[in-house]
């Protein structure tokens, strides 16, 4: 009887390995398959080998919106580089006039200093004479 017991189980783990066995490699085929499939899709569909008409379009429209976002983002930039080219330049322009006016000031402050140590000098002169 223990042998008979013994004599099934071998049975039914042999059949039981095949059965595991084959839907491995059934599972292994059906994946590659799938992977082959899918590859073929995408493939297709890069190449445009076939579109419908609603792809075509939704496809054509995405492209103008990505021009038209590239446009506005180029006109942005273009804008804001421009205006802190105005903006660097009012600040230079500024700095110049300011120099200007302190080496402006400082000449006629020159002047006023030699006219006034002339005069002073000549009434001293004729003070002590």
């Amino acid at each position: 009887m223990n042998d008979l017991n013994r004599r099934k189980q071998e049975v039914f783990t042999s059949e039981t390995s095949h059965d595991i066995n084959k839907n491995i490699d059934e599972a292994a085929e059906l994946d590659s398959k799938l992977t082959n499939t899918v590859t073929q899709l995408i493939k297709r569909s890069d190449d445009c080998y076939f579109q419908s008409r609603l792809r075509f379009i939704f496809l054509k429209w995405a492209q103008f919106t990505k021009r038209q976002k590239s446009f506005a983002t180029t006109i942005n930039n273009i804008i804001r580089k421009t205006m802190l080219q105005n903006g660097f330049d009012n600040v230079n322009a500024f700095a110049q006039d300011k120099q200007l006016t302190r080496d402006q000031n400082k000449m006629a402050n020159g002047m006023k200093n030699m006219y006034w140590r002339h005069l002073v000098g000549n009434y001293f002169s004729h003070w002590k004479g």
